[in-house]
């Protein structure tokens, strides 16, 4: 005996259809048996993470370019427009691997990539400039690159990897 592939109930061993549910049957002996499904619940927490995450982001950009026009500095523009198109990028890339593509890592990935690089490029070059000692703004820009970088490492898991298709 084995069982129906969508209901579980019990068919004959030739049953080519469910004599319940109607449902074609699989001839591979490996595919008679339901596959477990792969855990995805960590992925889903860095997705929705993610999505709050680029949420903020997106509400705090256009005020750092209103910051930006009182100082009339205009590296701040290229900043923060850079990092407005990382954030949408993190935003595509988590909205693709929520549905299961492996594309959206590799846009997520690029993206941050991005916002490391960015958040490097503005902590030496710009630290200065706007008041902050540049031994402080470089440690607080390393600081904050924490969460791109570990984002970067828990999405590039193996556990993570096998869900993407």
């Amino acid at each position: 005996m084995k069982f129906c592939t969508n209901c579980g109930n019990t068919i004959a061993d030739t049953a080519a259809v469910c004599s319940y549910c109607g449902t074609s049957q699989p001839t591979d002996f490996k595919m008679q048996f339901p596959q477990p499904r792969q855990d995805d619940t960590f992925l889903r927490v860095l997705y929705v993470l993610t999505i709050v995450g680029a949420c903020f982001s997106l509400i705090s950009i256009p005020i750092g370019m209103l910051k930006g026009l009182q100082l009339y500095d205009n590296s701040l523009y290229l900043v923060q427009g850079i990092s407005l198109l990382t954030v949408l990028g993190k935003l595509v890339g988590a909205i693709f691997m929520l549905q299961k593509k492996v594309i959206g890592l590799y846009i997520y990935t690029m993206a941050g990539v991005a916002t490391i690089g960015v958040g490097l490029w503005s902590a030496i070059n710009l630290a200065g400039g706007v008041g902050m000692g540049s031994d402080f703004g470089l440690a607080l820009t390393i600081f904050s690159l924490i969460f791109p970088i570990g984002f970067l490492v828990m999405y590039w898991l193996p556990v993570n990897r096998k869900v993407l298709s």
